[in-house]
């Protein structure tokens, strides 16, 4: 059974091999042939690239659900008057 500590590690370690001096293309080419693994470079870089590695019509209806589901809890957090 995989558990939480299985994809800890993993996590690590492909964190710990994308961190290697790799050329450019090279990364590239990993991260599309391993699409879950261009989850985790672009959630480690997202302060530098945001959702690159992400299709753009994905991105951007992530993006506008997650403001749609803030704004109703912004919203009901609110004291009434």
């Amino acid at each position: 059974m995989i558990g939480a500590a299985q994809y800890q590690h993993l996590s690590r370690m492909v964190r710990l091999l994308l961190a290697e001096d790799l050329p450019v293309d090279a990364v590239r080419a990993v991260l599309r042939t391993f699409p879950a693994t261009a989850v985790l470079y672009e959630n480690l870089h997202y302060d530098r690239s945001g959702l690159s590695q992400s299709p753009l019509d994905a991105a951007v209806s992530s993006e506008l659900s997650a403001s749609e589901v803030i704004e109703r809890v912004r919203a009901g957090a609110r004291p009434t008057a």
